[in-house]
């Protein structure tokens, strides 16, 4: 097997494993590429048909071809982006997509003065959050005040509460947050 094939295959595996999360791939129609490219390539060397996937240490295996792929979340291109992303996602319960929004080691303010340190706590914050279905409802952003890579942001929700956040540019070129405190008033 050629070593693009093998890799290709091995990302499309991973990806559709779960074991490479869904916010590691930046465009969904890149990764659908590769998973068709590794599809056809499979079914012209004799692996099985096309969609019929191969089997990887015998336990994962490439879904079947009537599965999609995990949504993949746009990434902040500017940090004004993030408090945009968050209302969408929460009003769509997607904790995941809240999660994208995090840097690894974030820091997130919890009601009665409680920290969530790291994406796993952050996570299971949202989750139990979420799970109620509240809705957000956005309010009036202030442009992001910007010094090298670091961006305060600050987004009124539901005209009681305003909220403000450390962003950080990431290698890449886009924005996550390093502290989020979502409640500065109310």
């Amino acid at each position: 097997m050629p070593l693009q094939l093998a890799l290709l295959l091995l990302l499309a595996t991973a990806l559709l494993a779960g074991i490479v999360p869904a916010s590691v791939v930046i465009d969904r129609r890149l990764a659908r590429a590769v998973e068709a490219r590794v599809r056809e390539d499979l079914a012209r060397a004799g692996a099985g048909p096309a969609g019929a996937g191969p089997s990887v240490g015998r336990r994962a295996r490439m879904s079947p071809p009537d599965q999609t792929l995990p949504p993949v979340c746009e990434p902040a291109r500017q940090p004004e982006d993030l408090g945009r992303f968050f209302v969408e996602r929460a009003n769509a319960a997607d904790v995941d997509g809240l999660v994208a929004l995090y840097e690894p080691d974030a820091v997130l303010a919890l009601p009665g003065g409680a920290v969530a340190v790291g994406t796993q706590a952050i996570r299971a914050f949202y989750g139990r959050l979420l799970a109620g279905a509240p809705r957000v409802a956005p309010g009036p952003q202030s442009p992001a005040l910007r010094n090298g890579d670091l961006a305060l942001t600050s987004t009124r929700l539901g005209g009681r509460n305003a909220t403000a956040e450390v962003a950080r540019r990431q290698p890449d070129g886009t924005w996550l947050w390093a502290i989020d405190q979502p409640r500065v008033l109310g």
